[in-house]
C-alpha cells in the first residue's frame, strides 16, 4: 500500500507541476503575446533619420501654386539638395545644421544655390525634429510603431492653431517603397492631417489636404508629398495664399 500511494502521489504531483507550467505559459502569452500587436522595428526606427555630417540627398521637386487668373496651377520644377553640416552644441544637446539648396529649374541639376539653413536634432529614445526659422517641428516619434498617432509638438506646450490641429500618423513601420525606379526596404511612412472642424477662418472651407513623408534607413527622407486646396465658401475659388502642392522624390544620396 505505501508503494501504491507513493506512486499515486508522485503522479499527482507531476500533473500539478505540468498544469502550473501550462497556466503560467498561458498567462505569459496573454500578457505579452496578445498585447504586442503593434509593429516595432529596431534598430531601423532611428536609422531612418541619419544625422551624420557630410551626408546629402538630392531630389527632383515640383511646386504648384495658384493665382486668381490661373486656378489650374502653375508648375515650378527644379532640383533640391539637403546636406547635413557640423555639430552645434546648445543646452547640453548636440544639433546639426541642415543646409538646403536648389537649382533654377529642372534643366539644371548641377548649379545649386543655397536656399535655407535649418537645424536637426535626434534623440534615439524619444524623437527626431527639424527647426525651421526657429520653429520646432516633430518629424518622427521613437520608437516607431505602425498605426500610431501623435501631435507635432514633442513638448506639448505650443498654444497655436497649428499645434492643436496638426497630427502625425505612422501608417507603416516596415515597408518597401520604390521611388524613381529605386527600391528602398524597411521604410517608415508618416502621414499628416488636420481637423477640419477647427479651421481658423470661417471664410475658408478646407476641401482637401493630403501630406505624407517616406523615410528609409541610413538614407533619410526619400519622398515628400504635400497638397492642400482651400476654397472660398462664397465664390468657391481656390484660395491662392493657402493652397499649394509640393512633391519631391529622391534622385541621389551618399
Amino acid at each position: 500500500m505505501p508503494d501504491i500511494w507513493y506512486k499515486y502521489y508522485s503522479k499527482m504531483k507531476k500533473n500539478a507541476i505540468l498544469h502550473t507550467l501550462w497556466v503560467s505559459g498561458l498567462i505569459l502569452f496573454i500578457t505579452f503575446g496578445c498585447t504586442r500587436n503593434k509593429e516595432y522595428i529596431t534598430p531601423t526606427s532611428w536609422l531612418v533619420f541619419p544625422t551624420d555630417s557630410g551626408k546629402y540627398r538630392t531630389y527632383k521637386a515640383i511646386d504648384t501654386s495658384f493665382t486668381v487668373q490661373n486656378q489650374q496651377g502653375i508648375r515650378d520644377e527644379y532640383f533640391r539638395k539637403e546636406e547635413i553640416g557640423g555639430v552645434v552644441d546648445f543646452e547640453l544637446k548636440s544639433f546639426h545644421k541642415l543646409y538646403t539648396f536648389r537649382t533654377e529649374n529642372e534643366d539644371d541639376s548641377i548649379n545649386y544655390e543655397l536656399d535655407r539653413i535649418w537645424t536637426i536634432y535626434k534623440d534615439t529614445t524619444k524623437f527626431a525634429e527639424v527647426i525651421k526659422e526657429n520653429v520646432r517641428e516633430l518629424v518622427i516619434k521613437f520608437p516607431v510603431y505602425a498605426d500610431t498617432t501623435y501631435t507635432w509638438d514633442p513638448y506639448l506646450y505650443a498654444d497655436t492653431y497649428e499645434a492643436h490641429n496638426l497630427r502625425y500618423r505612422c501608417s507603416h513601420a516596415d515597408t518597401t517603397v520604390t521611388v524613381r525606379g529605386k527600391t528602398f526596404e524597411h521604410c517608415v511612412v508618416i502621414f499628416e492631417s488636420t481637423r477640419e472642424d477647427t479651421i481658423s477662418s470661417p471664410s475658408i472651407a478646407l476641401k482637401y489636404r493630403k501630406a505624407y513623408t517616406v523615410y528609409a534607413p541610413n538614407v533619410g527622407k526619400i519622398k515628400r508629398y504635400y497638397k492642400q486646396i482651400d476654397r472660398s465658401t462664397s465664390a468657391g475659388q481656390i484660395n491662392t495664399e493657402t493652397s499649394s502642392v509640393h512633391i519631391e522624390e529622391i534622385v541621389e544620396h551618399n
